[in-house]
């Protein structure tokens, strides 16, 4: 079997650049960030300071890790109205559950793995209703010269992905391609062995190019025609 952990993708290598670009000077559903006095040094501290419910040890995580999981919402979803209100379903989760914790030192990828549930959820009341999750155009922030065309083609690119209907193979070909994480981070964020998440990712991927191949443009900006 072929190990592409770390085989360099394009063209969704360009494609995640792209999106780096769209979402780079986002002004962000953040709460306004609060100062705090005796900030802890590290994610151990904070987990046991979180635990132990000192003063400012939620707003400490929170302007920690606050842009992290805002940002990782906006790759598997796109910049969506619902992304604020899920960010804080993330962070309320994650302040009652945190005592569960049992290694103190993977907080991030604990937290990684909560915001892909959350995601994932979403997700799939969405499917049930049968909307279709898209980067609506009015919501991406301006990015320089050219912000309108990286606007509209984000709103191409997730117009493709909601053609994976599979919210598990959405979320895997998102973490992989869009976010740029590699296999055993995909699995370990979605909470399945390495050879389900080599399975979703390649899944996800068919999904997804057999709907970008329908759009011109899509094909001719990333080189889709004979992505594999």
């Amino acid at each position: 079997m072929t190990d592409f952990t770390d085989r360099p993708h394009y063209p969704f290598e360009v494609l995640r650049q792209l999106m780096d670009r769209v979402i780079a000077d986002a002004p962000g559903a953040l709460s306004p960030r609060v100062a705090t006095s005796g900030r802890v040094a590290d994610d151990v501290d904070l987990v046991y300071a979180l635990r132990d419910g000192l003063p400012g040890a939620q707003a400490q995580f929170f302007d920690r890790y606050g842009e992290y999981v805002e940002r990782l919402l906006i790759r598997v979803l796109g910049s969506d109205p619902e992304v604020e209100d899920l960010l804080h379903e993330v962070f309320l989760q994650s302040f009652a559950c945190v005592h569960k914790l049992r290694d103190p030192g993977a907080l991030k990828p604990w937290l990684t793995r909560l915001t892909v549930n959350v995601a994932r959820s979403c997700i799939r009341k969405r499917s049930r209703s049968r909307w279709l999750v898209f980067l609506p155009h009015e919501r991406v922030p301006e990015v320089a010269e050219d912000g309108s065309e990286a606007r509209a083609l984000m709103t191409r690119v997730y117009r493709a992905l909601s053609g994976i209907r599979s919210a598990e193979d959405r979320i895997a070909f998102a973490l992989r391609y869009l976010d740029g994480m590699t296999l055993p981070e995909v699995a370990r964020a979605s909470g399945c062995s390495l050879a389900t998440a080599k399975r979703r990712v390649t899944r996800g991927k068919t999904a997804f190019l057999k709907t970008a191949r329908r759009d011109p443009e899509l094909v001719e900006r990333f080189d889709l025609g004979g992505a594999a």
